[in-house]
This record gives structure tokens, C-alpha cells and sequence, in this order.
């Protein structure tokens, strides 16, 4: 075997691996004799980022976000040492969770990933989010039949929140899809779409394109039936993005394909969402709708937002310490001490205040921008037609999960992960290329 061939072996074995052991640790919270260990599964589907980190082999290409990702670390460093940080153990459990999730855009871009392994990589991740959204479908067609036990944080009357009312009548849980969490579906299911979106446009046969479809609309019917407002305005803002890169680009075949299937997708997992769940997932979107786009967002999330930049800016202009919020400090935070009382986050916009203040919400901004403009010069100047074509729904994609930030905090958790782990993917087999 030649030198380059071991070099792709190599970088399939540690991204394929990476990605598998991500899927296993879900599936362990399934099994209710590990359900016990949740918290050490958790920590595995990250310390594996620290791992590769650590040990993957190669020397890293170059990517527009490292060094926007390294100042921001650096200031969520510096943050550590204040006193208002929740505790020693909380504030290093709060650094290593943001290394792990940024990690990749220096361990990918070590490894020689070829156009080949890009796809693999990407077929893996959309076959199994595409089989856990189908198992949701299964979970709202048969009730009680395929959905695993609930986390404990959504037992008793937690969960009631979560269920929603089938047309027959019957309650159940948000289906949860091959997750332990009510709605877990949704997510998967916006995975199966963005993705199945990008073998629309790039497979080479018809079938391809035909199976991408499917998933697409098993996908959206997840998104649509767990009534995950944000899921869909994301799958609508990448969808429209994609669109105007391909005909920026004068794709217009792999466009024709999108204006022909997609309408066809959209209506078929529509129709099938309201047939099961009734009017209660067409009222929940039209919601959307019903007022101004900026009144709409004020109503769900926009007083975060309004809260974070008019009111805690001012507060915690250089930050708040770290650990002081979500799961690291429910688990690793002093609640005795009452200089470092817990702070409540809803928004990514918030997380970064608390965690470095301005210059951290600079910072990371900066690196999340930087990787919009990497994923758009390989969709404009990669010569390989594959690459490109990941490289325009890699910029769709990363513009949607802007638009989360501002609802959500993506960067704190598995979704951050995998959006570097793509951006660094699809970025470095241009480059490697």
C-alpha cells in the first residue's frame, strides 16, 4: 500500500471510528441496565474529541477559524483563574467541554481526507440519523411498541411538557427517534434532511438521489410532527441558502433536481405528519406566521437576546466566570457558594457572555463567520464537483445554525461538535485534494 493510500486508510479509520463510537455511546443511554452510566457516556462522546486531539496523527491544514477558535478559548482560559468561577472542578469541566466541541478543526485538518472519505464519513452520519428519525415515525405509528424508557429528567410530570396528542387521540412523548430524550426525533430528522439535501445535489444516480429524497421526507416528517419550530426554520433557511449558492453557481442540474424532488418532499412528509398528529403540528408552525417575523422571535426568544445585550452586557462586560450554568453546573458547581450563584442561559448569545464576555462573544463570532467564508470559497473554487457541492450546503448549513444561536445554544453541546467536525471535513478535502 502506498504512502497516500495508508494516509486515507488512516483518516477513514479515525473519522469513521470518531463518528461510531458517537453512535454507540447514543445507543448505550437505550439500554436500561447502563442508564446508570448516562453521565459517563456523555463524557466519552467528548473526551473522544480530547483523544483525537491528543493522538491523531498528521500535521493540521489550515482552516479561516483556528485562530478565532484559539483566542476565544484562550479568554474562556483566562476566565477560569476569576474568583466568580463556580468551582475548580466546574470551570475545568467548562473549558474541556469547549475544547472538545472546537477540537476538530485542528484534528480533522491533520488526517488526508479525501473527496471519498468525505462521503463516507457523511453517509455514515446521514444513515443513522436517517434510521433513528425513521424509528421516530415507528414510535408514532405503533404507540408504546418501539419507544425506549425516558430520561429521568423527563419522568413524571416533567415530562408531560414533552407529549403530544396523536389524531386518534393518543398522548405520547415527542418521538424520541434512537435517543432516551422526548423530540430527540427532530433532531435527528433535520440531520436527515440537511444531509439527504446534499446527496440530492451531488450523488450521481438517480437511485441516490431517490434514497436521499426518502430520507428527506422521513426527516422532515419528525421535524414536523414533533412541532420543532426551530428545526424548521433552520431546514428552511439552509434549503434557501443552498438554492442561491447552486444558482450562483450555474448548477442548474443539481438545482432543477432540488425544485423537482423537494416540493414533493416537503407536501408528502407534510401531508403524513397532519394525517398522524392531526392539526396540533400545522397550528404549532403556523405560529410562525401569524405575526411579524421580529414580534414572533420576541415572543419565543427574543427578550433573551434583548436581556443579553441590553442588561447583562453591562454586567458581566468581561464575563461571568465559568461553570456557572446548564448541565456543568448542575453537576460540578458549588451552590453553597453565594458569590457564584447559578446563571440561567437560553440562547448561545448568553453562553458566551457569561463564559468570556465580549471578547468571547467577539471571538467566537469571528470563527463561526470564518468558517461560513471556508465551506463558500470550496463551494466557488474546489474543482471537484463532490467537494463543492458539500462546500454549498456546508455554507447553508452553517448559516441555519447562525440563526440558532439565537434561540439556542448550540456550541455547548453534540450539535457544535459535529458543525466543526464538518466544516474541518469538508474544508480539508479541498485542501488535501
Amino acid at each position: 500500500m502506498s504512502r497516500p493510500d495508508r494516509d486515507e486508510a488512516t483518516a477513514r479509520a479515525w473519522l469513521l471510528g470518531f463518528v461510531g463510537l458517537q453512535i454507540a455511546c447514543q445507543l448505550a443511554l437505550l439500554v436500561p441496565l447502563l442508564s446508570g452510566a448516562r453521565p459517563a457516556f456523555r463524557v466519552a462522546a467528548f473526551g473522544a474529541s480530547l483523544v483525537a486531539l491528543a493522538f491523531a496523527p498528521g500535521t493540521a491544514a489550515r482552516h479561516l477559524s483556528r485562530p478565532w477558535l484559539l483566542a476565544a478559548l484562550v479568554v474562556m482560559g483566562v476566565q477560569f483563574f476569576r474568583p466568580a468561577t463556580s468551582s475548580a472542578l466546574a470551570g475545568l469541566a467548562a473549558l474541556a467541554l469547549s475544547v472538545a466541541v472546537a477540537a476538530p478543526i485542528v484534528w480533522v485538518t491533520r488526517l488526508r481526507v479525501t473527496p471519498r472519505t468525505l462521503v463516507a464519513l457523511l453517509l455514515l452520519i446521514w444513515g443513522f440519523q436517517t434510521l433513528s428519525a425513521a424509528v421516530g415515525v415507528l414510535q408514532a405509528l405503533s404507540p408504546g411498541e418501539f419507544t425506549p424508557q425516558a430520561t429521568a429528567a423527563y419522568r413524571g410530570e416533567a415530562g408531560e411538557g414533552m407529549k403530544i396528542v396523536l389524531a386518534d387521540g393518543t398522548a405520547i412523548f415527542r418521538p424520541m427517534g434512537l435517543t432516551d430524550t422526548p423530540g430527540g426525533a427532530a433532531s435527528a430528522g433535520l440531520t436527515a434532511y440537511l444531509l439527504g439535501l446534499g446527496f440530492l445535489t451531488t450523488a450521481r444516480s438517480p437511485l441516490s438521489r431517490l434514497a436521499a429524497a426518502v430520507g428527506m421526507a422521513v426527516g422532515l416528517f419528525c421535524v414536523v410532527l414533533c412541532q420543532a419550530r426551530v428545526n424548521a426554520v433552520l431546514a428552511g433557511i439552509s434549503t434557501l441558502t443552498l438554492a442561491v449558492a447552486l444558482l450562483a453557481a450555474r448548477r442548474t442540474r443539481d438545482l432543477l433536481w432540488v425544485a423537482v424532488l423537494l416540493p414533493l418532499t416537503v407536501a408528502g412528509s407534510g401531508v403524513a405528519a397532519l394525517a398522524v398528529g392531526g392539526e396540533a403540528p400545522l397550528r404549532r408552525l403556523e405560529t410562525l406566521v401569524e405575526s411579524s417575523p421580529d414580534a414572533v422571535y420576541y415572543e419565543s426568544r427574543g427578550h433573551f437576546l434583548e436581556a443579553t445585550f441590553g442588561h447583562l452586557l453591562g454586567e458581566f462586560p468581561l464575563g461571568a466566570g465559568l461553570g456557572r450554568w446548564g448541565v456543568v453546573n448542575a453537576t460540578f458547581g458549588d451552590p453553597a457558594d453565594p458569590s457564584s450563584p447559578p446563571l440561567w442561559v437560553e440562547i448561545q448569545w448568553t453562553a458566551w457572555l457569561f463564559d468570556g464576555g465580549a471578547p468571547l462573544m467577539l471571538a467566537y463570532a469571528g470563527a463561526v463567520a470564518a468558517a461560513c467564508v471556508a465551506t463558500l470559497q470550496v463551494a466557488r473554487r474546489c474543482p471537484d464537483r463532490r467537494v463543492a457541492g458539500w462546500g454549498a450546503l456546508l455554507t447553508a448549513y452553517n448559516l441555519g445554525v447562525v440563526a440558532v444561536t439565537f434561540s439556542y445554544a448550540p456550541f455547548a453541546g453534540q450539535m457544535g461538535l459535529e458543525f466543526w467536525l464538518l466544516n474541518a471535513a469538508v474544508v480539508t478535502a479541498a485542501v488535501r485534494r
